[in-house]
């Protein structure tokens, strides 16, 4: 029964990134869909119903989890504390200092192929996307690549699993930012692995979703500035 359900943890966990992957592409709008408004009207309207529903799919798929099996004790109340939106607003400084750092030492201004992706998918789009971007990005990934990675593997607390979960997350953020395996997979990796270490600790999605929603505001500047 273990075996069926950690299959079972893992399918989930697939099927719940593959939506996340679709529901991305569909912000970005169709160009023969600006000329009609009623249309596109509908278009989001579409959009929006099936972003609450995957936000409310994927976090349900993530409680009912802990249900089951929860040693860390992640997502108890109170939800709410100074000192740990402290400690997101830390991780925020530390991982824009971090990739500041890399970016000087591997003496690379460029953009990873991933950045290069969006900045593209960008062009053309409207301000939804961007929102997209900023919100709903860090929420979809934090439910699903901390919350959910959480519930499948390193399941019992102990010192152990905190450091190991801490690099294989890390990584895996990394291989899903970054495929192509790149000299700029290290900047992922050491931004993935400061979103577990604030899951860990915090043990709550709400403050690693808020550092990495900061992380993301900065990055679409950009694309923000370029819509003017």
């Amino acid at each position: 029964m273990k075996i069926i359900s950690y299959l079972k943890k893992i399918g989930l966990f697939i099927v719940s990134f593959l939506l996340y992957e679709l529901l991305m592409s569909s912000y970005v709008i169709p160009k023969s869909l600006n000329s009609n408004k009623e249309v596109l009207g509908k278009y989001h309207f579409v959009l929006y119903v099936a972003t609450i529903a995957l936000v409310m799919l994927v976090y349900h798929i993530y409680k009912k989890q802990l249900e089951q099996e929860n040693e860390w004790h992640f997502n108890e109340k109170p939800h709410f504390k100074w000192s740990k939106l402290g400690y997101s607003g830390l991780a925020f400084v530390v991982m824009i200092a971090a990739q500041v750092l890399i970016n000087i030492f591997l003496s690379s201004s460029s953009n990873s192929a991933n950045q290069k992706a969006i900045d593209q998918l960008a062009k053309g789009t409207d301000w939804h996307f961007i929102v997209f971007i900023i919100f709903l990005a860090p929420m979809f990934e934090e439910i699903i690549l901390r919350g959910q990675f959480f519930n499948i593997a390193f399941t019992k607390e102990n010192k152990l699993n905190y450091w190991l979960g801490i690099v294989i997350n890390g990584l895996f953020f990394a291989w899903l930012h970054n495929p192509t395996f790149s000299i700029h997979i290290i900047t992922y990796w050491v931004m993935g692995a400061i979103l577990a270490t604030t899951y860990l600790n915090t043990k709550d999605l709400r403050y690693s979703f808020v550092t990495h929603m900061l992380n993301n505001t900065i990055a679409a500047l950009p694309l923000i500035l370029g819509m003017h």
